[in-house]
């Protein structure tokens, strides 16, 4: 009978660390986790809150001054809704053909210190009011301009009252003026009288024929 030969086989096992998260740590995980789900809830309920019920116009447009964000008060100005507002040129809006010209108000948002500030009529569904924007660039992760926020304000009763005032101030320009020349006739006058009555005085006392 041929010899049987029998091969043992070794096994070695390899130490295996495992690591057991307690019930009690993974509940506070997830407690932590909803917690902080609700404060970014709650913090983008009050900047909607913010954003809709305020009188100032929000508008955020990308690189190309196309509108990204439009508050309802925009929409409101212009006639339209929001929604419909996305994706629009910003500048056809408010017509300002100047907003791409580098020497614009609006061109320097494309240059330190990216922002800019500026007052211009636009016409509105109340007819033409004067608006004033102060805009702000936004820095992508490469330091260039990739998206910018503007905050408009209807300045048109500040604007007719300084026109009012100074269209007073005109007038009142004009009187003084006007009372100045006054003046100076009246000093004129007085500087001619002195010497024609002394002539004409001498002409009534003169002879005949002298």
């Amino acid at each position: 009978m041929p010899e049987s030969r029998h091969r043992k086989t070794f096994c070695r096992c390899m130490p295996i660390s495992v690591c057991w998260t307690s019930p009690r740590s993974c509940s506070r995980a997830l407690a932590e986790r909803r917690a902080a789900e609700q404060a970014v809830r709650e913090s983008e309920a009050k900047y909607r809150l913010i954003v809709e019920n305020q009188t100032d116009l929000v508008v955020k447009t990308d690189r190309d001054g196309h509108v990204l964000f439009a508050s309802p008060t925009v929409g409101e100005t212009f006639g339209e809704t929001p929604e419909r507002l996305l994706g629009k040129p910003f500048r056809l809006l408010i017509r300002a053909a100047d907003k791409g010209h580098p020497d614009s108000p609006w061109g320097r948002l494309l240059a330190m210190p990216w922002c800019c500030y500026l007052e211009q009529p636009v016409q509105t569904l109340n007819g033409q009011r004067w608006l004033a924007w102060a805009a702000k660039t936004i820095l992508d992760e490469n330091g260039e301009p990739g998206a910018v926020v503007a905050l408009g304000r209807d300045v048109t009763e500040r604007r007719r009252a300084e026109d009012e005032t100074w269209q007073h101030l005109e007038a009142l320009a004009h009187v003084g003026r006007i009372s100045a020349m006054g003046e100076r006739a009246a000093g004129l006058a007085h500087e001619l009288n002195q010497p024609l009555c002394a002539i004409t005085a001498y002409s009534q006392t003169c002879p005949a024929g002298c």
